[in-house]
């Protein structure tokens, strides 16, 4: 939809009221054989990002150019998205660019089933806590995210990643811990910041436990794999 000044409103053409003085333009649809193809937004447009085709489905249109982001920079949308096999739609690149933002998220996302890695908490965001290491295992008190100081704390809610202010709260990610750590064990908080430990199952750990150990390891300050959940 395209609402130009002066009131003209267009469905499916970005100049509504070049030709006439009405203020209402539909577009035309665009038709593959006999049946028309609905595309992103309705109607055809050269900038959509996706596009509808009989043999993929939903696809990347391959000819449209459009800023993308905030650098103003112009990108063919192959350069965003690709095809993969069974029509499914993938980043060109792995790991490198995200779905929506944290400004801009999805209300729902409704899948039969979902495959993802760490998830994130973003009503957890606590501004300046992705200046702590990777990993570190962080605590909510006084109304924000910190660091942990203390053994055993009830309060525990996750661990830290790279470049977000948002903690992981599921997911088999890195943790930094410290001390003699076996494969199974459960991690605890510990009283030397952001680190997590081995909890000693004689204790009562029931809402202590932020991730099970995946592998061994051992000394002051190290990072190792763990299943990340609250427990």
């Amino acid at each position: 939809m395209t609402l130009r000044q002066g009131g003209s409103v267009g469905i499916g053409t970005t100049c509504p009221g070049a030709s006439n003085s009405g203020k209402l333009f539909v577009g035309t649809p665009n038709t593959t054989g006999s049946a028309a193809i609905a595309q992103f937004g309705g109607f055809i447009r050269t900038d959509s990002i996706l596009t509808h085709d009989s043999t993929h489905g939903i696809r990347p249109n391959t000819t449209c150019t459009g800023n993308v982001g905030n650098s103003g920079a112009v990108y063919k949308c192959a350069h965003i998205c690709k095809i993969i096999a069974y029509g499914g739609v993938c980043p060109q690149d792995d790991g490198n660019r995200p779905l929506g933002g944290s400004n801009y998220r999805w209300s729902n996302v409704h899948a039969v089933c979902t495959t993802t890695g760490a998830v994130i908490e973003s009503n957890l965001c606590t501004p300046g806590i992705d200046s702590c290491p990777q990993g570190s295992v962080v605590v909510w008190r006084d109304g924000k995210l910190q660091g942990t100081t203390q053994e055993y704390d009830y309060n525990v809610m996750g661990v830290t990643a790279p470049d977000t202010e948002s903690p992981i709260v599921m997911g088999a990610e890195p943790i930094l811990v410290t001390g003699d750590i076996q494969e199974g064990d459960p991690i605890v908080t510990s009283s030397k910041i952001n680190h997590g430990m081995k909890g000693d199952r004689a204790c009562d750990l029931h809402g202590k436990v932020i991730a099970q150990a995946l592998e061994n390891g051992s000394g002051e300050s190290y990072m190792i794999q763990g299943m990340i959940r609250k427990f």
